[in-house]
């Protein structure tokens, strides 16, 4: 048998099989991390550097805020 045909035919050893398992499953715990963090994050000076006109953002939903001209929450921006 050539050197090639050993090459294309040997299978990943069982130790390199369980450390690819766990750099997997430690990659997703960390995006999990990293994304619960990110969703729980301060925005609101960025909110204000965005829209400097409101003077009152108020939170709706996971990520989504409204922007008011007053503090009364009468006169919403962004909407016609």
């Amino acid at each position: 048998m050539t050197t090639i045909n050993k090459l294309k035919n040997k299978r990943p050893s069982n130790k390199t099989e369980r450390i690819l398992g766990i750099v997997a499953l430690s990659t997703i715990i960390a995006a999990g991390v990293i994304g619960f963090y990110l969703e729980n994050a301060e925005i609101e000076p960025y909110l204000q550097a965005a829209y400097p006109e409101a003077q009152f953002f108020e939170k709706l939903d996971a990520g989504t805020y409204a922007a008011y001209a007053d503090t009364a929450c009468t006169e919403l921006i962004g909407c016609d």
